[in-house]
């Protein structure tokens, strides 16, 4: 099945795709403050690859535990995720790009919020371990 999209869409020519992600990472990194940039990626091998082309450094969120999108928007809290972006026919069974993208961000700053927590607690442990 061939993905025909509408003008509505704002769809980007794959020929183009490189350039416009580069431009993206590029600006967002410029507004970083120094510090580290780093893209997310779910699991696939083709977004590793283009980002590994474009030489943006990446992470798979699937290293970190980050489950499928099906199970992630059972498991977050419904407030919590984005409605469709209104360009599929069937909102509870489409993969849509935006909600998706935000679900990942979602569990990413919540499991960054958690290992935050743990790794403070160890560290002021070792803290007070050693004043003693």
């Amino acid at each position: 099945m061939t993905y025909q999209p509408l003008k509505a869409e704002h769809f980007q020519n794959p020929e183009v795709l490189g350039e416009l992600i580069k431009d993206i990472y590029l600006m967002y990194k410029d507004c970083s403050n120094g510090e580290r940039t780093v893209a997310g990626y779910k699991g696939r091998h083709v977004e590793k690859d283009l980002l590994m082309k474009l030489n943006i450094p990446c992470l798979n969120l699937e290293t970190l535990g980050c489950p499928k999108y099906g199970k992630l928007r059972h498991i977050t809290p419904q407030e919590k995720l984005l409605p469709s972006c209104g360009f599929h026919a069937d909102d509870t069974v489409h993969h849509c790009p935006i909600t998706e993208c935000h679900a990942f961000w979602y569990w990413y700053k919540c499991f960054i919020a958690k290992h935050a927590n743990e790794w403070l607690k160890v560290v002021f442990s070792f803290l007070i371990l050693s004043d003693d």
